[in-house]
């Protein structure tokens, strides 16, 4: 699997560039999956990957959207004193 040389799965990847219209149009779906107020476009472009590996066949996907905020990662997550 992987690797820096390249391979069948280097073969597959192609790049996602959404436009504006791409963002209206999925717009609906997205703010329905995520559930949660988000006040960044990286939750429109990790939605986009998940898309475009779901649409490739892929069943779990994994990432670390999120995982900043969880662990205290930002300094206005942290207590105020």
């Amino acid at each position: 699997m992987g690797g820096s040389g390249g391979g069948q799965d280097a073969d597959r990847l192609a790049p996602h560039t959404p436009d504006a219209a791409a963002l209206w149009q999925d717009l609906d779906e997205l703010v329905y999956y995520q559930d949660f107020p988000f006040c960044s476009s990286s939750i429109y472009a990790q939605y986009r990957v998940m898309k475009a590996a779901a649409e490739g066949g892929v069943k779990v996907l994994l990432d670390g959207q999120g995982g900043d905020e969880l662990f205290t990662g930002y300094g206005t997550y942290y207590p105020t004193t």
